[in-house]
């Protein structure tokens, strides 16, 4: 992971954002996604953001993009926004590189550049405050679940092990859960969209409890 990049500036690169959509992926703040890029219009924006900002947001494609990729089909309006942090050059154009999701966003605009990508205009999006109280019996709600589940299941223990012992600040330690045991997409998008603790825990919750009497669901 990367330094934090800071908050104000990033509010402003997000008013002119290059978009990069992808079917069924659900990109989350504090996570790491791994991008082959090899359509033309998705070259040129990789050389753009990387000779820029090195931001970028990553919006799922709604149901029925099959029917205009080309185009502009509907993208999901809250999405991850990140920072490229790893980049690798092909001799054939193509390229692959390594996004770290640094913050929610909530599109509100986009439009088709020059250079054939969209370009998105939104707003980060902010988490409910909370108090210490709450956090402290969320954390301590989720931690014990964390321990059950690699019990349970101990094929976990390598990408959740970290966690179960980690003191870090909570939206952080929830997001990095959720980017593990957050395994259908639709999941990950509503986690995403919530703004409140309590919603997000509670799907990490029943999540864990499900994988934890289905083991075999980790690896599908």
């Amino acid at each position: 992971m990367v330094a934090p990049i800071d908050r104000e500036l990033l509010r402003e690169y997000c008013t002119s954002v290059p978009l990069f959509p992808l079917p069924g992926v659900v990109f989350l703040p504090h996570s790491l996604l791994p991008l082959h890029v090899f359509e033309p219009r998705y070259r040129a924006l990789v050389e753009d953001v990387v000779a820029g900002n090195g931001i970028l947001a990553v919006p799922r494609l709604s149901p029925g993009w099959e029917h205009n990729y080309e185009g502009t089909p509907t993208l999901n309006a809250i999405c991850g926004v990140g920072q490229i942090v790893r980049y690798q050059s092909l001799p054939d154009g193509r390229s692959n590189m390594i996004v770290q999701g640094v913050a929610r966003l909530r599109l509100t605009k986009d439009v088709v550049s020059e250079r054939g990508y969209r370009v998105g205009r939104g707003e980060l999006m902010e988490l409910d405050p909370i108090n210490e109280g709450k956090t402290n019996r969320i954390a301590a709600s989720l931690k014990l679940l964390v321990a059950q589940l690699i019990a349970a299941v101990p094929e976990t223990k390598p990408a959740l092990g970290d966690l179960e012992h980690e003191n870090i600040e909570i939206s952080e330690w929830m997001d990095r859960l959720a980017h593990f045991v957050l395994r259908k997409p639709d999941e990950r998008q509503l986690y995403l969209e919530y703004s409140d603790i309590e919603d997000r825990s509670d799907l990490l919750m029943a999540s864990m409890v499900e994988m934890g009497q289905d083991g075999g669901k980790w690896g599908q």
